[in-house]
């Protein structure tokens, strides 16, 4: 995207397209920004750096791409609160404009993410993938009505809050295993549990978990055609053989990543008499999480 492009953005998504109110916020003439926009003169280092400290923005923002987690924060700071500049997000949070900055180039920290759904009401799962609802809603005591239950543990009984956290279950939504499949997401309100122990163990945060569906056969024989997979999103960075639920172009998959010279990464099934080898951009996916478990469901 280049500065015109990022002006063109900025000026419809804080202004409401409004040239006039723009100029004034950063305190240049009209036409001089109407030059601006219709290429008639280019918008210089000098320029652009008003424009940002105009615009309380992070220097180099109209040069550079933004880290997704933070847009995905700052469109919904003003869904759900009305604030967009990086002061506000920083004085919610408690935090300094400095920190919230440098998210922008970095990615949100795990204590960031932590605060945020604290304070923000925003869920970790969505900032982190856009997976999900935008909205955090902590769990009320027992919400898994619907969701196969390990035999043990009588329907009847409830599961202790302090001893099990409740991770979101898109039940709705699809993950593939086979060439390739996109469903919305569309959380519903159900919930699987996990022991908060054995997530502490595995060096798992709670807050970082959402379960879905995998469909197709590709895993098999290590994961079943429908079974229900948890997903770390705190677990991003790419470990050789490890298996992780990606984005790739406009589809969401289940596979085996290893990365490979010239900032590619290969793609690998578990069943790989039926599903050859792939290769691809590193560029070209969006690692969600680690898939860390997996159960077929009744």
């Amino acid at each position: 995207m280049t500065r015109l492009e990022r002006v063109k953005a900025l000026i419809e998504e804080k202004f409401n397209g409004s040239q006039a109110d723009f100029s004034r916020a950063i305190g240049k003439a009209p036409a001089q920004v109407n030059q601006w926009l219709n290429g008639y003169r280019n918008i210089g280092d000098a320029a652009a750096l008003n424009i940002e400290k105009s615009l309380d923005l992070p220097q180099g923002f109209l040069d550079g791409e933004m880290d997704k987690t933070m847009e995905r924060l700052y469109a919904a700071a003003k869904e759900l609160h009305g604030i967009d500049k990086q002061s506000e997000i920083a004085r919610m949070l408690n935090a300094s404009s400095q920190t919230v900055k440098n998210w922008e180039t970095r990615g949100i920290s795990k204590q960031g993410f932590l605060d945020i759904q604290r304070i923000m009401g925003i869920s970790p799962v969505w900032l982190n993938s856009g997976v999900g609802e935008m909205r955090h809603e902590p769990p009320k005591g027992d919400e898994i009505t619907g969701i196969h239950r390990p035999a043990l543990w009588s329907s009847n009984d409830p599961l202790p809050e302090e001893d099990y956290t409740f991770a979101p279950y898109l039940k709705e939504s699809t993950f593939t295993g086979g060439n390739g499949s996109f469903e919305i997401p569309d959380y519903n309100g159900f919930r699987l549990p996990f022991g908060k122990a054995t997530l502490r163990r595995k060096g798992i945060q709670p807050d970082n978990v959402f379960c879905c569906t995998l469909t197709g056969d590709s895993m098999e024989e290590r994961i079943a055609d429908g079974a229900a997979i948890a997903v770390d999103t705190g677990d991003n960075a790419i470990k050789d053989g490890k298996i992780y639920a990606f984005r790739h172009d406009d589809l969401f998959r289940v596979k085996y990543l290893s990365r490979l010279p010239g900032g590619r990464v290969k793609i690998k099934s578990h069943n790989e008499a039926a599903y050859p080898e792939e290769e691809a951009s590193l560029e070209g996916i969006q690692v969600i999480g680690r898939v860390f478990w997996w159960s077929v469901l009744d």
